[in-house]
């Protein structure tokens, strides 16, 4: 995989690298194609709004810090090995005390959840666990192939207070180029 073309930083490449992998993760691939750049930022920037919202508003949600992941710049577009164009939408970061990493998770999935399904995606995975690590996550994907991702990292020590939950979202998109123009001028063309 080629450097990202927008300021990444190597753990938030790396974190990017394994959503796209998710991304291709279903049989026989996306069952419609790949929308064009702007239309996919007008819409999975709407997603991830609403997304936000549930996880800052809605009822029983663990209080967690929402902010944006690292030094990453987002929205950031990627072209993959394989010529296809990534656009990461975000990558946002809940901190806070997380007491049992499980329940939080679910609580957070069932907030989600609806709302990620009304975007027209795919139910939620169940959660699933790491054997690596103990990375806790649930996903889902739309027909298009792109792949809404809650992830957890562990519950809150002493030498750790603050957990951390990502969320991210991702997926192909069209575009005659795959860079930081292209994109720029994606974003002029959403409004």
């Amino acid at each position: 995989m080629r450097a990202p073309r927008t300021a990444l930083t190597a753990p938030a490449a790396g974190a990017l690298a394994a959503v796209v992998l998710l991304a291709g993760c279903t049989s026989g691939g996306p069952a419609e194609p790949a929308p064009p750049l702007p239309e996919a930022l007008t819409e999975y920037t709407a997603l991830h709004d609403d997304v936000l919202a549930a996880v800052e508003h809605g009822p029983d949600v663990p209080e967690l810090t929402w902010a944006e992941s690292g030094t990453a710049t987002y929205p950031a577009v990627q072209e993959q090995e394989d010529g296809e164009c990534v656009l990461f939408v975000t990558n946002v970061n809940g901190t806070g005390t997380v007491d049992d990493a499980r329940a939080t998770l679910g609580a957070l999935a069932a907030a989600v959840g609806p709302v990620v399904e009304e975007h027209g995606f795919e139910p939620l995975s169940e959660i699933q666990q790491s054997d690596v690590n103990g990375d806790l996550w649930v996903e889902s994907s739309d027909p298009s192939g792109w792949t809404f991702e809650v992830r957890g990292g562990g519950q809150s020590s002493a030498e750790a207070p603050d957990a951390v939950v990502e969320l991210s979202l991702s997926g192909p998109v069209t575009t005659g180029d795959c860079d930081d123009q292209a994109l720029e001028q994606a974003v002029v063309d959403a409004g």
